[in-house]
């Protein structure tokens, strides 16, 4: 169970693609991906991940979309009107009338199909936008509020044109927020409203799991929907369906004791008297200790991320380059990077370190780095789908979270014998990373030890190509066959009980 499948999808995700190709390249089990956001341009984003797991999405089940019949539509844009006229800008179509733009039409760059049409007033502020499916038919209308660009109604289509959902919207306190959602039946009549989006994702679940002959095993990798959905599917007792959550994160606020900090709002399940998951799976065998200790949990296991099979072309190779993956966000640590970077910068002029990846802190980090008068030394790269050819190009990535479940970026960067500097926070990192063998392990926040090391690497004859050659190997223990073996013993317990 998921969100949705985007093309700068979060490790959450993705990790949840590569679990569903394990389980039926090395288990010979077939996996539905289930995702409750709408989204228009599914059957791309599947295609972008070369998903081949079936996916289910709620809006698709409501709008009565079956995608292995749908048969793909022309789209027709044209001046209709006297005084209208089209201006292609690269992709793109501008439509204008007198003079005044009125329309902008977006179309897929990988499908040519169009995607989305904003509609704007003579004030040129955007006030209506229309989605349309990877098949050709209008999908979902959003009115806008002129001044915000906010959501104030949604309706949603069957690829009859018919309308299947209504949304509205309240806009208070800079947010936007859901006041109903409305089932509508072909007709035009509404046959059940709901306030809230989970209260819409049960009842679409219970129509899936509708089948009391069959037993289910749901696979909650989104907390906050975990937690809430599976308390609503106890409560329906849906006692076919069994829920495994899926650990990503370090369960902590505070100090990041793991064993005394205060636990964070989304994972406060693993202590609530009222509903236990049927499994928990934590990604290192040292949060599944920490969780069974502190909170008395027998049905706690322990299994990683699996490697990926990785196919990389003649790369150009540059010694003084350095690599941070991750989402821009506060967890992962990207200040103190600049602040490491800068130390290294002053000892090797000529060193880069490049950011991959997109997120909200991006603006406020070039100011920071403006400031620090390192443009070009430190760079925003953007999102990349090869992350196999990011790792084998540079000399070191490096890791400052403050946390991590387990980190892909470090187990990717060593499967493409890319060493690794990291801080040693909970949890992973300790797991992949053998101080002095593959790359360096030092103290949390410590940004002074993180620049020793990188510079240590940088300029130390010969280091770089011995720590580079430890670690692929390091890593092994994370190939599929091992870590399906550990899935394999725990959907056995569940099948024989």
């Amino acid at each position: 169970m998921l969100r949705s499948v985007k093309m700068t999808t979060a490790g959450i995700e993705l990790a949840s693609f590569r679990r569903a190709k394990l389980f039926k390249d090395y288990l010979g089990i077939d996996v539905t991906l289930i995702t409750n956001e709408y989204q228009h341009d599914l059957l791309e984003r599947c295609d972008d991940y070369k998903i081949s797991a079936r996916v289910l999405n709620m809006y698709d089940y409501f709008q009565e979309i079956n995608r292995e019949v749908e048969k793909p539509r022309r789209i027709l844009i044209e001046p209709m009107h006297e005084g209208w006229s089209i201006e292609r800008i690269r992709n793109d179509l501008c439509i204008w009338k007198d003079g005044v733009l009125v329309m902008y039409c977006v179309f897929s760059s990988k499908t040519q199909r169009l995607s989305f049409i904003n509609f704007f007033n003579e004030e040129r502020k955007k006030i209506r936008r229309d989605c349309y499916d990877t098949f050709g038919f209008l999908s979902c209308r959003q009115e806008l509020d002129s001044e915000t660009e906010r959501e104030k109604e949604i309706f949603y289509y069957r690829p009859d044109g018919t309308v299947a959902i209504h949304e509205t919207y309240q806009f208070v306190r800079g947010k936007n927020s859901l006041e109903k959602m409305e089932l509508i039946n072909r007709q035009g009549k509404i046959i059940i409203k709901f306030h809230r989006r989970n209260e819409a994702l049960l009842h679409w679940l219970k129509q899936l799991f509708s089948d009391k002959d069959k037993n289910y095993l749901l696979i909650g990798d989104r907390t906050p929907e975990y937690h809430k959905t599976y308390t609503y599917l106890k409560s329906a007792n849906l006692d076919n369906v069994k829920v495994i959550h899926q650990l990503h994160g370090f369960h902590v606020y505070g100090d990041r004791t793991p064993l005394t900090s205060p636990v964070k709002d989304n994972y406060e399940f693993l202590e609530s008297k009222k509903i236990k998951a049927d499994a928990i799976i934590a990604l290192t065998e040292q949060q599944r200790n920490d969780i069974i200790t502190r909170y008395n949990l027998q049905n706690v296991y322990a299994i990683p991320h699996a490697l990926q099979e990785v196919h990389v072309g003649k790369v150009n190779f540059n010694p003084l380059t350095v690599v941070m993956v991750g989402r821009i966000v506060p967890a992962k640590g990207h200040a103190k990077a600049i602040d490491a970077f800068k130390l290294v910068v002053d000892k090797i002029p000529q060193a880069q370190l490049l950011f991959y990846g997109l997120g909200p802190l991006q603006e406020e980090l070039q100011t920071k780095i403006a400031e620090l008068n390192l443009s070009n030394s430190i760079m925003f790269k953007g999102f990349s789908p090869n992350v196999a050819e990011i790792f084998s190009s540079v000399a070191l990535s490096i890791c400052t979270s403050d946390s991590e479940g387990f980190s892909l970026a470090v187990q990717e960067s060593l499967q493409n014998n890319c060493p690794v500097v990291s801080f040693d926070c909970y949890y992973g990192p300790r797991d992949m990373i053998e101080d002095g063998v593959n790359g360096y392990l030092v103290p949390l926040g410590d940004v002074e030890a993180m620049a020793d090391r990188i510079i240590k690497i940088l300029t130390e004859p010969g280091l770089r190509d011995k720590l580079s050659a430890n670690c692929a190997r390091s890593v092994e223990k994370f190939s599929p066959n091992i870590v399906a073996s550990k899935w394999a013993k725990v959907l056995d317990e569940f099948t024989n009980k």
